[in-house]
């Protein structure tokens, strides 16, 4: 909207050559960073790192790139560390927008690292989390003009999470909700399942994937 952009024409007002060319040094490269990079092919090594050690003082400011420095244990991360908190945690931020009335909660229950028995067993309880809470929290309840529900996976571990957009509730309430979809009408859901749906949903998920595998 016009109100959202009046600081961004402010902003761009003030601007000058100077700021502009000063703008990469001071909103990042002041940060203290960490570079990651893979080579491949037959260059031997110690051309790999000094062409590496080339591309990133490029970037570097006179001050940094003296300070830089090659760690001799560095590796590759192959996969994002994800923390396993132990116990329930709770994690709260403001809404980035001024003024708007929007609460959004979001509850999530992590599982485990991938299998793939894990991933074919959350695939099929998270398409019925997702029809359950948008039954409950969204057609009947009408908490939010955004309800989502299924599972999801935080880099290489599944989780399921429930997600409610709204004005009708605030977050904790909607937290509230939500946990009563997880706990009652999910577990009542389960337990009425017929086992023509489970084998409907089970060829569906043998059909997708066996398109990925094509289209793959």
């Amino acid at each position: 909207s016009l109100h959202d952009a009046l600081p961004i024409f402010k902003a761009l007002d003030q601007m000058t050559l100077e700021s502009v060319a000063r703008a990469a040094e001071e909103l990042m490269l002041s940060r203290k960073l960490q570079l990651t990079s893979l080579a491949m092919g037959n260059l031997p090594q110690a051309k790999a790192v000094e062409l590496v050690q080339q591309a990133a003082a490029g970037v570097q400011s006179k001050e940094r790139r003296s300070k830089m420095t090659t760690s001799s244990d560095a590796k590759v991360e192959l996969i994002t560390p994800v923390v396993n908190p132990g116990q329930p945690i709770e994690l709260r931020t403001n809404n980035p927008r001024d003024g708007d009335p929007n609460d959004v909660a979001v509850v999530a229950l992590l599982d485990d690292v991938k299998t793939v028995k894990s991933r074919v067993l959350l695939s099929l309880v998270g398409k019925i989390l997702h029809n359950v809470a948008y039954n409950e929290l969204r057609t009947v309840r009408q908490l939010g003009y955004v309800v989502q529900g299924g599972a999801t996976s935080f880099s290489n571990v599944m989780a399921v999470k429930v997600m409610v957009q709204g004005i009708v509730l605030d977050a904790d309430q909607a937290e509230a909700a939500i946990q009563a979809v997880i706990t009652d009408f999910m577990p009542r859901r389960l337990a009425e399942l017929k086992q023509e749906e489970l084998d409907s949903m089970k060829s569906a998920l043998q059909i997708g994937r066996a398109s990925c595998r094509e289209r793959v």
